[in-house]
């Protein structure tokens, strides 16, 4: 079935790890690889044939350990990744194969990789691109600029995967930018540059109040290797506006906008701590959707973030008509009822 096309094509092929391209399956040889994350990934040209599968042969000191078949990806590299041991060596073969028996011929070996385990993730530079405005009063979709470089051999900035970073523990960031001018302050360039929000700022603190604190900003490279940047930054002022006094009583206002299409906000205020739920009727007193709100702290919950939210269909997902509909919120303590119009 596999043609001598792919045969040759797998003794070219290439094993990426770590950042970097080496040429294996052709003459093997020991290479010692340094991973916090010991975990290896490999990958290899597919040939002409493009099989459907790929059987992937693991030598972990020399003695088969695993023999795994995967989907041959389209039009991607294909690759495997799996867990190693610290101190052992792994090297790996592939073969094409059609999923009911029929395989190609293995490929030579790979180069032999000796895993040793680091005692800490790599490092990399942070910088904040701070000014005395730039941690001022909160404004929505506020961001400070970060930047991360200095990133260890062989790593570039663009083998960051930005969904993976967090901000001492918190997915805080906006679209992330590769410069590849750099930014002051690194040797190396390009840099990653990230767009941290000021509200998950505030919240990975823990304080807006004026002080010097420390900020670790985690995340992974490609390869599933994970890295760390520490910096200190300086808050200058306040962070968010001053908290409003806690409410005194209960209340419910009318939801907003009245009348709607499709969508309207119901905001609330709690003097306590407690749980809520809505409940919307039709004009025939048919209870047509329930509203899980869920434990909220005692404050005010009155903007489009926090006011309870009703997207205008029942509990199948169906949009319901025009007219005239009613709501109940309830905690332990406390019930309240209003008249909503769906005008369309």
């Amino acid at each position: 079935m596999f043609s001598k096309h792919c045969r040759a094509l797998y003794i070219l092929a290439l094993c990426i790890f770590w950042g970097v391209e080496y040429c294996a399956f052709a003459a093997a040889s020991s290479i010692d690889v340094y991973r916090y994350n010991l975990e290896l990934k490999f990958a290899w040209m597919p040939g002409t044939d493009n099989p459907p599968f790929y059987n992937i042969r693991i030598r972990e000191n020399d003695t088969v350990t695993q023999v795994t078949t995967q989907n041959a990806p389209q039009p991607t590299l294909p690759q495997c990744t799996f867990a190693a041991k610290d101190g052992f060596a792994y090297e790996i073969s592939v073969r094409p194969a059609d999923g009911f028996g029929e395989t190609g011929p293995w490929s030579p070996a790979s180069d032999k990789y000796v895993i040793h385990k680091l005692s800490a993730p790599p490092q990399v530079s942070l910088l904040f691109e701070v000014d005395i405005w730039s941690l001022g009063w909160l404004s929505e979709g506020g961001v400070i600029k970060a930047y991360l470089g200095n990133l260890p051999s062989p790593y570039v900035a663009s083998d960051i995967v930005a969904s993976t970073i967090r901000l001492n523990g918190i997915e805080a960031t906006a679209p992330s930018t590769v410069l590849e001018s750099g930014y002051s302050g690194f040797s190396t360039d390009p840099v990653l540059q990230l767009r941290l929000r000021k509200s998950d700022l505030v919240a990975s603190l823990g304080t807006s109040i004026l002080g010097i604190y420390p900020v670790v900003i985690t995340g992974n490279f490609h390869d599933n290797e994970s890295f760390e940047a520490h910096a200190t930054i300086t808050l200058i002022g306040t962070l968010a506006a001053p908290t409003a006094p806690l409410p005194q009583a209960f209340s419910v206002g009318p939801n907003y906008p009245n009348a709607f299409n499709p969508d309207t906000w119901v905001p609330y205020a709690l003097p306590e701590d407690a749980y809520v739920t809505i409940d919307i009727y039709n004009a025939y007193g048919t209870n047509i959707r329930h509203l899980d709100i869920g434990h909220r702290r005692a404050g005010h919950y009155t903007t489009q973030k926090t006011a309870a939210y009703w997207n205008g269909t029942n509990e199948l997902g169906e949009r319901m008509p025009s007219g005239v509909y009613f709501f109940t919120f309830r905690t332990n303590a406390y019930t309240a009822t209003g008249k909503m119009v769906m005008l369309k």
